[in-house]
């Protein structure tokens, strides 16, 4: 169907932009470990060698993170028919099986590697065992997802619920409850309620430095986005519904913030959209 055909386009180009920061990012990372290493003059170690290992596998479990939500979030846009769901199965998970063989290539050819001219087998398949898992992880999700989506409608029009675990960095598990956009109900007292949690999240990222940064400026948009729709005579429930799950889903289980999730969730309660 023509929706369906629209809603993978977009998936594929939402993708393409979404990883293009993350590469910007992941060559500054890798760049930052052989500059310090130099400074040390330790560039050409094992140790070095590892590191980037590690860099990749941390890429890798950023772009999971990254591609799930892209996902979710053009699913939340534009409801395509569930037989959709499957090549959009297929499309994420190709992407970051290409990221992961990227990743394995980078290291063996990585300036520090070619000077020290091997390393054991056992090395590389550890690190090739690491960035497996992250594709594995990310495979489960997306078979739990499709089907999810395959599931009929519940009967009499109830809202349908649905829970995905996305993988989030600093090696967490990142779990939102994602509910129909028609459920969200604004008012003139839910709206203000709203946006003071919204402003709490702002605050509470910034002073607290919890998040890596691109995930910082990622969420930050995220809750720019949010308060723009929530600003306008008829927002769009559908990007609103989106961006706040996004918010919910970055910061859940971060401790320093804590108390602006639980802030949030209390609002988004209100509106329809309650959170675990």
């Amino acid at each position: 169907m023509p929706e369906d055909h629209a809603a993978l386009e977009h998936l594929r180009k939402k993708i393409e932009a979404e990883l293009s920061s993350r590469d910007d990012e992941h060559a500054k990372e890798a760049g930052l470990i052989v500059r310090q290493a130099a400074a040390r003059g330790m560039l050409f170690s094992g140790n070095t060698v590892h590191s980037l290992g590690a860099e990749a596998v941390q890429d890798l479990r950023i772009r999971g993170h990254l591609l799930l939500k892209a996902l979710t979030d053009t699913w939340a846009s534009y409801r395509p028919e569930p037989s959709a769901a499957l090549f959009a199965h297929q499309m994420v998970l190709s992407v970051l099986q290409d990221a992961a063989d990227a990743r394995d290539t980078e290291v063996r050819n990585s300036a520090p590697m070619r000077s020290l001219g091997s390393f054991p087998e056992t090395v590389w398949e550890g690190f090739r065992a690491k960035y497996d898992n992250e594709v594995q992880r990310v495979d489960l999700r997306l078979r739990e997802w499709v089907q999810l989506q395959e599931r009929p409608p519940t009967e009499g029009g109830a809202t349908q619920s649905t829970t995905v675990n996305l993988n989030g960095s600093n090696n967490v598990v990142v779990a939102g409850v994602m509910h129909s956009p028609t459920s969200v109900q604004l008012d003139g007292a839910s709206t203000p309620r709203i946006l003071d949690a919204l402003a709490s999240v702002r605050a509470a990222i910034e002073s607290t430095r919890a998040l890596p940064e691109q995930e910082t400026t990622d969420t930050l948009e995220l809750v720019a986005d949010a308060e723009e729709q929530l600003k306008r005579p008829q927002p769009n429930k559908k990007k609103l519904f989106a961006s706040l799950q996004g918010v919910a889903g970055a910061i859940q289980t971060v401790g320093a913030l804590g108390d602006a999730y639980n802030n949030l969730k209390s609002a988004m309660a209100l509106i329809g959209l309650p959170l675990p």
